[in-house]
């Protein structure tokens, strides 16, 4: 049976509809002009997101669409073999407006460049406007770059992950719980102790873990502002470990990995559900992918760095966009990857915050950095 739609008209994804789902589009024949390097998809599913209580949906859906979309065009133009040896290098725009899940997303794809060894694409994503009938409004702009792979790399290094309490690394994912069973463990104790504030905060980060069950897992190391505030549900938690370190040192981290199996012959057989639709190509899912999940969390960094409670700030959003692939190959989001949330400033109602992941040999994969609104909340109207 399927989820009961809330007031705002959407429905939560139930759990036999993997999340990838959202991500999957069809080319729209009648729109494409090959001659002018211009092409257009559509989403297939609509009614779904990951919450409820809004009708907008997670932004790393729009940021996933736009790779796939421009990812696609290339195989268009240049034909599989040849399309095969590119590989995402930059992806930057701007959040233009809230996408519904009500509506199908339209993304057009455009070309600025496409040469032997780059191709640029301008990536539109819009959809129909509900307060004006037989318009569109657009809800993302922007410019994906790709390079040709196989570059000889003239020096290679990274940062490494450092923990800013001990100023060593971070623990290794095999010593630590998965937090979904530590959470388990955490809300049994609490319950039977009679502890129920505890609880309450418990079943709310269940709640939001639940959002992602069967498509991520996570680990959290105990240093982790992400683990001391509860997955940013309780920023102004009392003490932290890392009350002691300056703000903008101060981080949020956990390691995450997806679950369904992204193989080149699983993706074969997810993509041969809806032959009608643009396949889920080994070369292109965990692109797809990466962008999906780093735009998890990312305004509410400076809320958890400063310990602001929730209630005295707006609702947090990110105007933009700016994400770097670091590897043309190698990234497997079926293993582990350590993942760290930043806000380097803040003023003038913004912040710019950064997220940093690297995989399990301690190589950066992937970095997004955002500027996001923040302001105080507003003050409750007086009642009539």
């Amino acid at each position: 049976m399927p989820p009961t739609p809330s007031g705002s008209g959407v429905q939560q994804l139930p759990s036999d509809i993997p999340h990838y789902e959202l991500l999957r589009i069809k080319k729209l024949d009648a729109l494409c002009n090959p001659a002018e390097k211009k092409w257009v998809y559509e989403t297939v599913l609509t009614g779904y997101s990951l919450w409820t209580q809004r009708p907008a949906i997670f932004g790393g859906v729009s940021l996933g669409l736009g790779v796939q979309a421009a990812f696609d065009s290339i195989y268009e133009e240049l034909g599989p073999r040849d399309a095969a040896e590119f590989r995402a290098y930059s992806y930057q725009g701007t959040f233009a407006g809230p996408a519904s899940a009500l509506h199908a997303i339209q993304i057009e794809v455009t070309t600025v460049r496409s040469t032997r060894s780059f191709v640029t694409r301008i990536v539109t994503l819009s959809q129909q406007d509900p307060t004006k009938p037989g318009l569109r409004r657009k809800t993302l702009v922007a410019i994906c770059d790709f390079a040709r792979r196989g570059r000889t790399p003239l020096v290679e290094f990274d940062a490494p992950a450092l923990n800013p309490v001990t100023g060593k690394p971070w623990e290794k994912p095999e010593v630590l719980e998965l937090y979904r069973t530590e959470l388990s463990q955490r809300l049994e104790r609490e319950q039977q102790s009679g502890d129920s504030d505890a609880a309450r905060f418990s079943r709310l980060e269940g709640k939001f873990l639940g959002r992602w069950d069967g498509f991520l897992e996570y680990k959290l190391p105990p240093d982790s502002l992400t683990y001391q505030s509860s997955w940013a549900i309780r920023p102004d938690k009392p003490a932290t470990t890392q009350d002691n370190v300056p703000v903008t040192d101060r981080v949020m981290v956990d390691y995450f990995r997806v679950v369904p199996d992204l193989s080149p012959a699983n993706l074969v057989r997810i993509s041969a559900k809806r032959p009608d639709c643009v396949p889920f190509r080994p070369e292109t899912t965990t692109t797809t992918l990466f962008a999906f999940v780093l735009d998890q969390l990312v305004p509410i960094i400076p809320i958890v760095a400063t310990k602001t409670p929730r209630k005295d700030a707006a609702p947090d959003v990110s105007l933009d966009f700016s994400i770097r692939f670091h590897r043309e190959d190698g990234i497997d989001l079926n293993k582990w990857s350590l993942r760290q949330f930043k806000c380097l400033t803040a003023g003038a109602g913004r912040s710019f915050n950064q997220i940093t992941v690297w995989d399990e040999e301690g190589r950066i994969t992937g970095t997004i950095s955002q500027q996001g609104h923040l302001v105080p909340a507003q003050p409750p109207k007086p009642k009539l």
